[in-house]
């Protein structure tokens, strides 16, 4: 075999060990604002089978790989006669984890997958205010484990900085980890998780901050370990409501060990 073949096995070789040691995915983190727009429980319309209608198009046109949920409602309408787990996210979805763990009136996280989830990896965790919390999830990818953030910080002072405390320690214990959530956050809180801890965040994303909130603010956001890479960021109003949040999503490059 001579040397132009060994170094053409060489090439060949090494792009698909670089192949078999990442996975791509595609994430989204949105705060739903209990389909009212964040205040009121449910949409209020009068048409909410239409309505609900769109909703599963816009969620079925923008299907991705891990959907991170925030301020989801158990019933989509006000009337209480549409489930929106089963309406929506069940029909995209083989797994699913939505939780109200201490029965808030408001906060409701949820994780939405098709990847395997590890038996038994389901748990979340106080985030110092009574009614916030974190919620997480082991996922197998590619015989790898990933643990999924979906949380949402609470925005009142007296508890706001404790929370942010809570969680930085908590990513601490993640190896891998891509975390999805409302952050409540300006944007030197943020950056503390690049600057101190190391992290990759998707907003900003080359420099610049982009929206996810009606106002103009960036508060929602992708956080992961410094092994995943993120690659692609856009967020945009979903046309569903006029206000609240903006569905954020994200492109990962996981690079796993050999």
């Amino acid at each position: 075999m001579n040397k132009r073949i060994l170094t053409l096995l060489f090439v060949v070789m090494s792009i698909l060990d670089s192949a078999w040691c990442q996975t791509k995915l595609t994430v989204c983190t949105w705060n739903v604002g209990k389909f009212g727009e964040g205040e009121m429980s449910g949409y209020q319309g009068d048409n909410p089978q239409e309505k609900v209608k769109e909703w599963k198009a816009w969620l079925k046109s923008h299907r991705v790989d891990i959907l991170g949920l925030n301020e989801w409602w158990e019933w989509f309408d006000k009337g209480k006669t549409i489930n929106s787990e089963e309406e929506l996210i069940a029909p995209l979805y083989a797994n699913r984890y939505i939780a109200n763990p201490i029965k808030s009136p408001w906060i409701t996280n949820g994780l939405a997958t098709n990847y395997k989830v590890k038996p038994g990896s389901q748990t979340w965790i106080n985030l110092v205010d009574p009614y916030y919390f974190a919620l997480i999830e082991t996922l197998i990818i590619d015989g790898h484990e990933v643990d999924v953030i979906s949380a949402h910080i609470p925005w009142r002072k007296q508890y706001h900085a404790a929370s942010l405390d809570v969680l930085h320690q908590e990513l601490k214990r993640h190896k891998t980890f891509i975390f999805l959530g409302d952050t409540n956050c300006s944007h030197m809180e943020q950056s503390d998780f690049y600057v101190k801890d190391g992290y990759n965040m998707a907003n900003p994303f080359k420099g610049r901050w982009l929206p996810t909130y009606a106002d103009g603010s960036a508060i929602d956001n992708v956080i992961t370990s410094p092994n995943i890479k993120i690659t692609k960021v856009w967020s945009s109003p979903s046309g569903l409501y006029k206000g609240d949040h903006n569905p954020f999503f994200a492109k990962l490059v996981i690079h796993w060990d050999k």
